[in-house]
């Protein structure tokens, strides 16, 4: 009896090790990408090639995991703003601007930023491209400032090439003053083969979820700060189907720490406040990193969580707006005002 009480004993202690969350290690390290303006729209698509695109119309891409950059204009106008991108390679990429009317368009390059070709041009005068995200390299999906009292989503089946609007009938009402924040290219998620979530602001701070890429919604409601068109959530990431995190606050307050970041265990469905966000401002993005772990940045800091989003830590006083993730999870870029890019090296 004695040995197996302690065979016993020894298994439950290998499972608390096994279980224990082990702290993050980060190496902050600036880029220079020969672009100064504000940048919102990064992707990485491995650790070494990585797009951003900013506020001035132009891009810029590493091949070499940032040792080195090149960039330059969109089709040549730098009136545009861009404020998301999606890549498949170092050749093939979509860059996504935000403005009223005719300004929301989207642009392809497959030669590696050489020449841009439009893929999309918004023709409605109400909508305002907020961000896209992709299942795979052919299916996306495309958030727009809602028309009238339904939001108003477009779905690619081609790889950006051409773009359908979701039937208004198919979709669920949005509250007046209630739409997405055009903020780091994060107010749209996916995972998985046909799991989607869109988060709101301004009037209403509201989770829109659907598990058939679209077809059929579901909304709910969060805790976080809303009632007036600078609050709201910002940002939404899914480590799975069940467990993510949501962030945002007001950004016209960042060092207001109150109602900006929450969690849920059940896809959605229910949301719960962070218990320990005292530091954390406004954040107008959110990655989830792998390990119950999550970073967050906004204008004044960047955070990080290891258990899920309920606390939450200064990961560094360097604010920035968006972050792009390696598939792996051991790199991240973020990207923030007056050309700023910071390379961030992860391990546990």
């Amino acid at each position: 009896m004695h040995k197996l009480l302690l065979f016993i004993l020894a298994l439950l202690m290998g499972a608390g090790t096994c279980n224990r969350q082990k702290e993050m290690k980060f190496q902050w390290t600036p880029q220079e990408t020969g672009l100064n303006a504000s940048a919102r729209g990064v992707y990485a698509v491995d650790k070494q090639t990585v797009w951003l695109v900013n506020s001035k119309g132009a891009y810029a891409r590493t091949i070499d995991g940032g040792s080195t950059w090149e960039n330059g204009l969109i089709a040549g106008v730098d009136t545009l703003d861009f404020r998301d991108v999606f890549a498949i390679d170092g050749q093939t990429a979509l860059a996504m601007s935000a403005g009223n009317g005719a300004s929301s368009r989207i642009y392809q390059t497959t030669d590696g930023g050489k020449s841009w070709n439009l893929q999309l041009q918004n023709e409605h005068p109400k909508a305002f491209f907020d961000a896209f995200a992709f299942w795979d390299n052919q299916n996306g999906i495309l958030i727009s400032d809602p028309i009238g009292d339904k939001p108003h989503l477009l779905l690619t089946a081609d790889g950006g090439k051409t773009w359908s609007p979701i039937p208004p009938k198919r979709l669920p009402d949005i509250k007046k003053e209630e739409y997405g924040f055009a903020a780091s290219g994060t107010c749209i998620t996916v995972v998985g083969n046909s799991n989607v979530w869109l988060a709101t602001g301004g009037m209403s701070a509201r989770v829109f979820h659907s598990a058939d890429r679209g077809q059929t919604w579901k909304v709910y409601p969060t805790p976080m700060t809303s009632g007036v068109s600078s609050k709201g959530i910002f940002s939404v990431d899914f480590a799975d189907a069940q467990n993510g995190v949501i962030v945002g606050g007001d950004y016209q307050k960042a060092d207001l720490a109150e109602k900006n970041v929450a969690f849920t265990k059940d896809g959605g469905k229910t949301w719960q406040l962070a218990e320990k966000a005292d530091s954390v401002g406004y954040q107008s993005c959110v990655q989830f990193v792998g390990q119950n772990t999550y970073i967050a940045t906004g204008s004044n800091s960047s955070n990080y969580s290891i258990d899920g989003g309920r606390t939450w830590q200064r990961l560094s006083s360097e604010g920035c707006h968006a972050i792009a993730l390696s598939p792996d999870k051991t790199r991240a870029w973020l990207v923030g005002g007056k050309g700023r890019v910071f390379k961030l090296k992860m391990e546990n």
